[in-house]
């Protein structure tokens, strides 16, 4: 499992990234809001400075309001960041949520009531674009350049948008949740995206090549009950590394030949990987402070205990058994989001939670800074 950080909002997110990548953290990532409840920055320019500031981060849009670009539009943003970070872009894609409301549809003279349609049209055009391929947008041939390799794809949202994810063959992008409702909801996403595969192999299989493959490097790292010991069987223990991240249709071939003839068959069963956002305030911060910051979580429609359950707190040894839960439930990247406190100083406990977490300091069963 890998363990991520939100860029914050303002100020120097170029530096944060630094910070984030000299303590040992795998990625950074932003939201992406043009009239929101807070300050942002425009996500594009902030992650082209986190990805002139570094060389390592994975580089994640925590998500792309898809829809509120056209799609050509957001096609060249997406190659160019590609090409600018050396292919280190990840693509979390959402709608926007409710709690932001309608502003940015208003602004921009779009229906807030189609956003949804509009995210999956432009998907199914998005990789082709991207890689610079002629697509169809709006009934003409759109060819962009240069092209670029299609980041992995993973669809931000709750259960509804876990089950769109399963359908299509994407990612999940999940934030807030419990390790033990992710438990149960990664299961479910297996199944269904099993479910898919098996319905439309072909298809789905092509349709898939944003999606993220997990690594099965051991029990821990599983996403949803016995899927481990399946693939195992199909792929054989020896090649199991190989599974790590492969997107795209050449990259199907590409792990078909490196699992070897007993493992191709293997293929048909892939799960596509689950990246979770959650809330942290870690370190000795005032507990009337971590508390207002909980009840804000609240707007997002949860509970406040169910906030409080979700979130990433205390010293890096309870962070890291946390993590170790998450890992468990069959997540195979963490993104925090600090809510409290000194976001530098967040960042500094998350990596020590890490690592912790990767030496076996809490339950032993997470490993982190693989390859997904």
């Amino acid at each position: 499992m890998n363990v991520g950080i939100t860029l914050p909002g303002s100020g120097n997110p170029g530096d944060f990234a630094r910070h984030a990548e000299e303590v040992g953290l795998e990625s950074v990532w932003t939201g992406d809001h043009l009239i929101s409840v807070a300050p942002k920055l425009d996500s594009t320019l902030l992650l082209a400075q986190a990805a002139a500031t570094t060389s390592r981060l994975r580089l994640g849009f925590g998500v792309m309001i898809l829809a509120l670009r056209p799609v050509a539009w957001a096609a060249k943003q997406i190659a160019t960041l590609q090409l600018l970070s050396g292919g280190r872009m990840l693509l979390g894609v959402g709608t926007g949520g409710t709690i932001h409301g309608d502003a940015a549809w208003r602004a921009t003279g779009l229906p807030y009531k189609d956003r949804m349609a509009q995210t999956y049209a432009a998907l199914e055009v998005l990789p082709d674009l991207v890689a610079g391929r002629t697509a169809v947008v709006d009934g003409e041939n759109v060819t962009l350049a240069p092209g670029a390799a299609m980041p992995p794809v993973l669809i931000g949202g709750g259960l509804p948008a876990m089950r769109r994810a399963a359908r299509h063959g994407y990612g999940w992008y999940p934030a807030f949740l419990p390790p033990a409702i992710l438990a149960e909801a990664i299961g479910e996403f297996a199944e269904q995206a099993e479910l898919a595969l098996q319905a439309e192999p072909a298809g789905l299989a092509e349709h898939a090549a944003p999606a993220e493959w997990v690594e099965h490097a051991g029990p821990a790292q599983h996403a949803g009950p016995a899927r481990h010991a399946e693939l195992a069987q199909h792929v054989g223990s020896a090649e199991h590394a190989v599974l790590g991240r492969h997107a795209g249709p050449a990259r199907h071939a590409d792990l078909a030949q490196h699992a070897g003839p007993a493992g191709r068959a293997g293929l048909a069963r892939w799960i596509p990987a689950v990246t979770a956002q959650v809330a942290m305030a870690l370190g000795d911060l005032p507990i009337g402070l971590v508390d207002d910051h909980v009840r804000e979580l609240t707007r997002y429609g949860m509970s406040e205990d169910y906030a409080r359950q979700g979130l990433l707190r205390g010293g890096p040894e309870q962070a890291a058994e946390h993590l170790a839960a998450l890992s468990a439930a069959g997540v195979e990247r963490v993104v925090g989001l600090p809510i409290a406190g000194d976001g530098y100083r967040q960042a500094e406990f998350l990596a020590e939670a890490a690592r912790l977490a990767g030496q076996g300091g809490a339950s032993g069963t997470t490993r982190l800074g693989g390859p997904l």
